[in-house]
């Protein structure tokens, strides 16, 4: 019997739970992202069909992750189509039912005519994509109590 192997690259990100923890490690993801030429990103992977991931830690080990209960991600490379593909900037203050709160920058494209935040985030998204100091996270929809916009930047 054959045994077929299927090419995936290693993207780096930090994980974190709800519970306060994180692992740091690896997704795995397709060289070719389907309909494009470019690579898979891992917001794609997270907010897919599926709902275990392989996620490759630090120690070598591969684990798979439910990404239902994944707060957020630290995307350690950017992902250039949330930058290349945004119309619209807001800084906002992402408060999270554990009481956390961080603030950044959401970026989005939407038609002129839907082009407030909330139409945005009530697209049905599991995940949105959020620029901090720190990095660019992936932050899971279900955890946040509140978003709070300062004012738009375009």
């Amino acid at each position: 019997m054959a045994v077929f192997k299927v090419h995936r690259v290693k993207k780096e990100a930090v994980v974190f739970f709800p519970d306060g923890t994180n692992l740091e490690g690896r997704f795995f993801v397709s060289p070719i992202s389907p309909g494009s030429n470019r690579s898979e990103y891992v917001s794609e992977i997270i907010t897919g069909a599926r709902r275990y991931v392989p996620f490759e830690m630090r120690n070598g080990e591969t684990i798979l992750l439910h990404t239902g209960n994944i707060l957020k991600v630290l995307l350690k490379e950017r992902e250039d189509e949330y930058f290349v593909n945004t119309t619209r900037e807001v800084v906002v203050r992402v408060s999270f039912l554990s009481g956390q709160e961080v603030s950044g920058t959401i970026r989005f494209n939407m038609p002129e005519t839907h082009s407030r935040l909330s139409d945005f985030l009530n697209q049905g998204q599991e995940f949105f994509t959020f620029e901090t100091d720190t990095g660019i996270f992936l932050i899971n929809n279900k955890f946040v109590k509140s978003i709070t916009p300062f004012w738009p930047v375009s």
